[in-house]
């Protein structure tokens, strides 16, 4: 229901996955769009999924199709604005995308990189990872994803500029 399905008189299918910004941009003024430095839409559901092959198939080379699966991972869409100088080239804003249980503890922090203009950004529904002593401390910053997380509601904060963003997912 939040898919944009067009098909050709040929044989080519074409889907949009989740409009929601795109509908929600064309229910609100420019004005609106303008005055937002950053929008965290709505987040669609989140499940946890274990992919694998089907037994007895070990290469399925071009006998098989095989279409591309959704990434299991949580889909988020940012709205991002920022002001530019007419003949300067845009850069990309560095932001931290946060998540805290019900609780409220951070189990993740992920740097990211906002352009002007609607985000995609995804999260693996994992938490930090506990790193081993004889593993060599990671840079500033720098995170990698751990054990798969419970099911639940998580808070998604999406930090840019000193503005926050929140949405429950």
């Amino acid at each position: 229901e939040k898919d944009l399905v067009i098909g050709t008189f040929g044989r080519a299918i074409y889907i949009l996955d989740d409009i929601v910004a795109l509908r929600e941009l064309a229910n609100s003024t420019i004005d609106k769009w303008e005055k937002e430095k950053l929008i965290l839409f709505e987040i669609p559901d989140a499940y946890q999924a274990q992919y694998s092959s089907p037994p007895g198939v070990l290469f399925s080379a071009n006998a098989t199709f095989k279409g591309q699966n959704r990434s299991s991972s949580a889909r988020l869409k940012v709205y991002y604005h920022q002001e530019t100088e007419e003949g300067k080239e845009e850069k990309k804003a560095k932001g931290k995308l946060r998540v805290f249980n019900a609780n409220g503890d951070t189990i993740r922090t992920m740097k990211i990189e906002l352009a002007n203009g609607i985000n995609n950004l995804g999260w693996g529904l994992s938490a930090k990872r506990n790193r081993f002593a004889n593993e060599k401390k990671p840079k500033e910053g720098e995170e990698y994803g751990g054990r798969p997380i419970l099911p639940g509601i998580y808070t998604i904060e999406i930090e840019c500029d000193s503005i926050k963003s929140l949405q429950k997912i």
